[in-house]
């Protein structure tokens, strides 16, 4: 058909990992005024169209597809002022389920106006639990606008990664169905929103603190969405994640604070509809012993003498005193699941912050070796 191409990108550094994106595209008929166009084909650097410049021949084969080989030939033929409609379907795990996550979203209407009018219906309804009441020297406008803006921002990430009938690519980098496993796991009701979302792109060293409480308040249901994905996540990874984005973790800053949502949760009374035993067993052996993914640095010297030294990490401090934070996080979830000997432990070692305080400085400071702060 020659209304229809598919292709891939495939990454291999920076934070997403080794990743591979797959495209279905579908170039509607009749979309282009006069009939402009007579043929075009997707471009690659071993392959390409005649209208992809030298100058761009470094682009990927997605950027020859979005802005050079097939925009440039329709340009390239025609006089005539026109639009096209270009359909796209995007997916983790191949190309049928890039052309099956399509067909899914167009499943009501193809009709472009119609679309568009849903997708603002959508969002709408996302932003409908906020009731705005103003001041009276307050016209509203200003503060509707910051208002609603800013919670648009809070529901664009984390992002969903279910694809067509459930399916998700695990951290593990296997397919797996979210309507299987969670049903089998949780016994979910078919009423819950959500309840079979796949989320990924969690940055807990920036959300942990505003972001995940604050949507905890104003949506359960998605929060509890995206604790049911960290479950899996760190199942899949044998690891409670740090800094995930789609299917790779890429471990930056520090620290594992994003359990202090799960934490929330507990002490929610939700913890019976999370896997929390299996949270805590991973864990808690992160925490306390050598790990592959996501474990501790200076592991021996925290755990005798209560901190990261400075020969060991120049961000020795920080690592210190997050360490603290996050030990107490399991010390709260090994009393949930009765380990009272690894809660306690824990919270011992996070009550250590005295260790790095400089009493004459007034701050906390890295510790060396040799005991000098």
């Amino acid at each position: 058909n020659p209304n229809i191409f598919t292709g891939h990108q495939h990454t291999k550094d920076g934070l997403s990992g080794n990743l591979t994106v797959f495209i279905y595209a579908e170039f509607v008929p009749n979309s282009v005024k006069n009939n402009q166009v007579k043929s075009w084909k997707m471009c690659s650097q071993t392959d390409r169209h005649p209208s992809c410049e030298d100058d761009v021949s470094t682009k990927t084969a997605a950027e020859h597809l979005y802005g050079v080989a097939f925009f440039d030939h329709i340009v390239s033929s025609s006089e005539h002022t026109f639009t096209i409609e270009l359909r796209i379907g995007i997916s983790f795990i191949g190309s049928d389920f890039a052309r099956k996550n399509l067909e899914d979203a167009l499943s009501e209407t193809k009709n472009y106006d119609l679309l568009a009018k849903r997708t603002k219906a959508v969002w709408t309804d996302a932003l409908s639990y906020l009731s705005i009441e103003t001041m009276p020297e307050d016209s509203g406008e200003a503060t509707d606008v910051v208002l609603y803006s800013a919670s648009y921002r809070t529901l664009m990430s984390p992002t969903n990664y279910t694809e067509s009938g459930g399916y998700y690519l695990g951290i593990d980098r296997q397919v797996h169905n979210t309507v299987e496993e969670r049903s089998a796991k949780y016994g979910i009701s078919e009423s819950s929103r959500n309840q079979y979302s796949f989320f990924s792109d969690f940055s807990f060293w920036d959300t942990f603190r505003s972001f995940h409480p604050y949507l905890f308040l104003v949506d359960e249901e998605l929060t509890m969405a995206l604790a049911r994905s960290i479950t899996d996540i760190t199942i899949q990874q044998n690891a409670f994640p740090r800094w995930v984005l789609g299917a790779h973790e890429a471990s930056c800053m520090n620290g594992e604070h994003g359990a202090a949502l799960i934490i929330e949760m507990i002490l929610a009374g939700m913890g019976m509809e999370l896997d929390i035993p299996s949270i805590h067993k991973i864990f808690s052996q992160q925490l306390t012993q050598p790990w592959p993914v996501n474990g501790r640095t200076d592991l021996d010297r925290y755990l005798s003498e209560g901190y990261v030294s400075e020969e060991s990490s120049d961000k020795a401090a920080s690592l210190t005193l997050g360490y603290y934070f996050d030990d107490y996080l399991l010390g709260m979830m090994s009393n949930f699941v009765n380990d009272s000997t690894t809660g306690q432990a824990a919270f011992e070692r996070s009550q250590r912050f005295s260790v790095l305080w400089n009493s004459t400085k007034h701050i906390f400071c890295p510790k060396y070796v040799d005991g000098g702060l």
